[in-house]
């Protein structure tokens, strides 16, 4: 498969997350009725060894490579925790997390992300997903399914994807204060 095709194929994917997410809100009431059936069941993979049947159904049928399925499953987990995508596009989990500077424990859930084992990432992630759909902030889930394709593979360092995060975090901060730090110091 080259890299277009899988491109394609994870696109395609997002596209029937986010068609699920739209029945939510559907006129008809048995596609309101599936839709919330369908992403209960992918709730309760997040963080689990072996997510829902209905999971494997929806992740199997795009073919993802072996080597990231467990990325394509944790995603469909988190999107139907938080079944929102980020208007604007191409915002890493960083970027969405600095939109919540300074509120709670954002700060505390971003050094958890940039730090925590990959046996434990689905727990947090699931945390800062949490986070931000109370408060209402989007995620971009195909960026966010590439970037757990990274994270998941045993043959990548993943220390720079796990730094973009935190600078996208930081970058988002200082755009929406003005300030040159995030903690308002000064030199």
């Amino acid at each position: 498969m080259t890299d277009q095709e899988l491109q394609e194929r994870q696109e395609r994917f997002i596209t029937e997350l986010l068609r699920e997410a739209a029945n939510l809100s559907a006129a008809e009431n048995h596609l309101v009725h599936q839709a919330r059936k369908r992403l209960a069941e992918l709730r309760r993979g997040v963080g689990r060894p072996y997510p829902a049947p209905a999971a494997y159904d929806l992740v199997l049928q795009y073919d993802p490579p072996e080597a990231q399925e467990q990325a394509w499953l944790l995603t469909a987990g988190l999107f139907a925790l938080h079944p929102m995508k980020e208007a604007s596009g191409s915002r890493s989990l960083g970027s969405s997390l600095g939109q919540l500077h300074g509120v709670g424990a954002t700060e505390a859930r971003l050094r958890q992300l940039a730090t925590v084992d990959q046996a434990r990432l689905p727990h947090y992630l699931r945390q800062a997903v949490q986070l931000l759909r109370s408060h209402d902030v989007g995620i971009d889930y195909l960026r966010l399914l590439r970037d757990l394709c990274v994270l998941t593979n045993p043959k990548v360092d993943t220390h720079k994807l796990r730094l973009r995060w935190v600078r996208d975090y930081y970058r988002t901060v200082h755009a929406r204060t003005g300030n040159s730090s995030a903690k308002g110091n000064t030199a």
